[in-house]
């Protein structure tokens, strides 16, 4: 999965002949999952046993940690303290919504955290890092979906016009 997540690999890859050779010939045993399972099992899979989501679990079940999380922003000065968002798989928004309520937590969730019975194990500055490029990765699409939901009928014209921002917004990513 560290091709796709590191690399920005799309999971097409595994179906170029190539990709397939090359595999085949450093395992010849070894069978490449096509693209279907990769996004539809192995890629959920992963981001179920993220950290981040066992964390925001773990705001969201206790009220205790919630308490200790909006006291630690009303004492460094937060008129509106927030608390976690848990995203919900049939909102195709929620990821990227939880995502950014949590970095715009970070100190308080790392405060926080360390004042727990229980002992988590934090995220390290490059996992924080991962969160905040996979914001910047979901927002076009967020911001397409926002677009496409907000009209009763879709035109062909606008889709291909909201495709080739999403390109370019993706495009400019990689460079």
């Amino acid at each position: 999965m560290q091709l796709f997540i590191y690399d920005y690999q799309p999971f097409s890859v595994v179906e170029d002949g190539g990709f397939q050779a090359f595999v085949a010939g450093l395992n010849p045993a070894y069978h490449l999952p096509d693209r279907k399972v990769l996004s539809n099992n192995l890629f959920p899979a992963l981001f179920e046993t993220c950290q981040v989501k066992t964390i925001v679990s773990h705001y969201k079940k206790s009220v205790k940690a919630t308490e200790r999380l909006v006291l630690y922003q009303k004492q460094n000065g937060v008129v509106l303290p927030k608390k976690v968002l848990q995203d919900v798989s049939t909102r195709s928004n929620s990821t990227l919504k939880m995502l950014e309520h949590f970095i715009q937590l970070e100190d308080a969730i790392k405060a926080t955290m360390t004042l727990s019975d229980e002992k988590w194990q934090s995220l390290t500055p490059e996992e924080w890092r991962i969160c905040r490029e996979m914001c910047l990765i979901l927002r076009p699409f967020d911001q397409l979906t926002e677009t496409m939901s907000a009209e009763k009928y879709v035109s062909g014209s606008q889709i291909l016009i909201l495709t080739r921002g999403l390109v370019s917004a993706l495009t400019k990513m990689l460079e």
